[in-house]
């Protein structure tokens, strides 16, 4: 083989591994822009990935918060459970005392329901429940009441009147008060009106804090109530105006009428006492006395007598 011939297959054969080594490179250069490609995208994922886990981590915290109050409210529910548990038995031993009260108290009832017959049948003998009815004091039955109704700015009208139960109205012949202030004219109204309570109405600047109410019986006797007329006034709700002294309304240079009442019942005879009443709050003592009918000359006598004084 001649060397022009050894020269020519050296040149094909660099040829070759030149074009060999070419290829090579594009495979390496386009495997390495493949990859670039590649990674660009996987870090593009990357990216919203790490965005919505940074989205998601709130939640995440949420979620925790929310798992930790579950968590807490099933400890509360579960204690609230025991509790419901302990209080269910409890109600149920209550339950069952309270049952057994029940039929001692069905028991007493029934009992009471006899007495109460057999009390009955006793008190609707003749002539007892009157007996009863009289022993009674009409002071601890009957119950002194009192109201106002404003009429301007300065004058109200006042009421009292004495509450006593139905059955006992009939031993009342009438009611006297005594209204013990300087404002007042007629100081001893009455009635005799047992269907109005033995009301006695007057018009004027206020009430009093203490008014004696006289309930004469019809069979002479004489009981005596003493009440705060302003006090039961503020109770029922209405307004309780003290009544003003005369100097109180000369001081305030006031020129107002007097208290007076609409229908001035008669005036009680008044008769002065070897013993005051002892009643506080009242200046005047005196009680009281039904006025009888006198002649004029026993009425003279009685003009011209000295008045007992207290010793």
């Amino acid at each position: 083989m001649t060397p022009a011939t050894d020269l020519k297959a050296l040149r094909r054969a660099s040829a070759r591994a030149g074009l060999i080594s070419l290829l090579g490179a594009l495979i390496v250069f386009a495997g390495l822009g493949y990859s670039s490609w590649r990674l660009l995208g996987l870090q593009a994922k990357v990216t919203a990935i790490q965005a919505e886990i940074a989205e998601l981590t709130p939640i995440r915290d949420q979620l925790s918060a929310a798992n930790a109050a579950l968590d807490r409210d099933n400890h509360e529910l579960s204690e609230a459970r025991d509790a419901l548990a302990s209080e269910k038995e409890a109600l149920e031993e209550t339950r069952t005392k309270l049952q057994v009260e029940i039929e001692s108290l069905r028991a007493e009832r029934d009992r009471l329901r006899e007495g109460f017959q057999q009390v009955k049948a006793i008190v609707a003998a003749p002539g007892l429940q009157r007996q009863l009815e009289e022993a009674v004091p009409l002071s601890a039955v009957a119950t002194p009441r009192a109201s106002s109704a404003r009429i301007d700015a300065r004058l109200s009208r006042y009421a009292v009147w004495i509450e006593v139960p139905s059955e006992l109205r009939g031993r009342i012949a009438r009611v006297s008060y005594l209204f013990n202030h300087d404002s007042f004219r007629d100081k001893h109204p009455s009635s005799t009106d047992a269907s109005a309570d033995f009301r006695v109405e007057y018009t004027g600047w206020g009430c009093l804090d203490s008014v004696v109410a006289t309930v004469v019986l019809k069979d002479g006797d004489r009981q005596k109530i003493v009440f705060d007329m302003c006090a039961l006034i503020a109770r029922a709700g209405a307004e309780a105006r003290p009544e003003p002294t005369k100097v109180e309304r000369a001081k305030a240079g006031v020129d107002a009428p007097l208290p007076t009442f609409e229908e001035p019942a008669e005036v009680p005879h008044v008769e002065q006492l070897d013993r005051p009443i002892d009643v506080p709050g009242l200046v005047d003592k005196r009680r009281l006395v039904d006025p009888d009918p006198v002649t004029p000359g026993e009425a003279q006598k009685r003009a011209t007598r000295p008045t007992k004084r207290e010793p």
